[in-house]
């Protein structure tokens, strides 16, 4: 049972998909319960995108929400060496 505000108590769920930008092929994914926090999930998800990336390929751009912007998925996509754009409420 996860958190959905418009419809209390009913199942709610969170699935996560990486996506190429210009083919549109869908390079990994994962579906899970609505109460689990993205930030356990995202790292291992990205870590195998990256890994089925070909060698030549020199330059990565990561595109994500604010449910995103968590300092360890930020420092794993820097030590990947790629780009990201999150979504962040600067406070």
């Amino acid at each position: 049972m996860g958190y959905d505000p418009k419809k209390r108590g009913r199942p709610s769920y969170l699935p996560l998909l990486c996506f190429e930008g210009e083919t549109q092929d869908c390079w990994e994914g994962s579906y899970h319960p609505g109460n689990t926090h993205v930030s356990t999930i995202m790292i291992p998800l990205l870590d195998r995108a990256f890994a089925k990336l070909p060698k030549p390929i020199r330059e990565v751009r990561v595109r994500a929400d604010s449910a995103f912007y968590d300092h360890n998925i930020v420092e794993f996509i820097e030590g990947k060496r790629a780009f990201y754009a999150t979504v962040a409420r600067l406070t």
